[in-house]
């Protein structure tokens, strides 16, 4: 597969994560691009079931990091939701 560089304006914080990315990550988040914008066609189910194992492994990895920057469970439902009335 050919592949293009391209740049994409993100805060300084998205950049350091983006750059302290192990390759995997990064391989998804181009997974995730090329997905949203041009779409995935259909899947088999054992590529679906492998991208949704990675896709957990990712979203446990990110839980996990903001956990270790302090991100609580109430502060997270105030980021999701507003804060409380």
């Amino acid at each position: 597969m050919h592949t293009e560089p391209i740049t994409l304006h993100v805060s300084a914080d998205i950049a350091q994560a983006f750059h302290e990315a192990d390759l995997a990550t990064l391989n998804h988040i181009r997974d995730l691009l090329e997905f949203a914008l041009i779409g995935g066609g259909e899947l088999s189910d054992a590529d679906f079931d492998a991208a949704t194992v990675e896709l957990d492994q990712a979203m446990a990895a990110i839980g996990a990091k903001a956990r270790e920057r302090g991100l609580t469970d109430e502060k997270l439902k105030e980021i999701l939701y507003g804060p409380k009335s």
